[in-house]
């Protein structure tokens, strides 16, 4: 009876495991996905500024999703440039919801960066949710379409990598 509660619970271990490595090989699939939608609605965007925002958090994405293990100290240095850019940029959004949905892009992409940099502070998980949170929020009031699928796919590439985080912590 032992051997047999032995084995039942080595399958499920084992079918769990297998589930799990399915998930995250098709991580960056999915990411790539997203990322590929927010690419071809990319020529819809009206303003240059707000382009180059786009721009940049779309060659963020690129790095990322080309790096999922480990993103070597010259891409890590192009994501900060890239960070700068879209720094830089956001002092000319007038717009209160528009300048809310790209400090809370701007400051997960600054919690990621800490992260890879090697900062071990713990809250990284909490902080990225929140500011999730507050993104999610926001995009669920944006009524222009294109925008709006922009914005979501962005929200959902978020997810994925935090999602992606939470298991690796584990």
């Amino acid at each position: 009876m032992k051997l047999r509660i032995s084995i039942v619970v080595l399958l499920c271990a084992l079918a769990t495991l297998v589930s799990a490595s399915r998930v995250v090989a098709q991580t960056p699939v999915q990411m790539q996905t997203l990322l590929d939608q927010i690419k071809a609605n990319f020529a819809r965007i009206p303003v240059s500024a707000e382009k180059d925002r786009w721009h940049a958090n779309i060659e963020m994405w690129q790095t990322m999703i080309g790096h999922m293990q480990n993103v070597p100290a010259e891409q890590l240095r192009l994501l900060k440039s890239h960070l700068h850019e879209m720094q830089a940029n956001l002092a000319g959004i007038t717009q209160p919801k528009e300048q809310e949905r790209w400090q809370a892009n701007m400051e997960m992409w600054q919690i990621m960066i800490g992260h890879m940099e090697g900062d071990t502070h713990t809250r990284f998980l909490p902080a990225l949710k929140d500011h999730l949170g507050r993104m999610q929020t926001n995009v669920a009031g944006i009524i222009e379409r294109s925008e709006k699928e922009r914005w979501q796919a962005n929200v959902d590439v978020w997810k994925i990598m935090i999602g992606r985080l939470e298991t690796s912590a584990e």
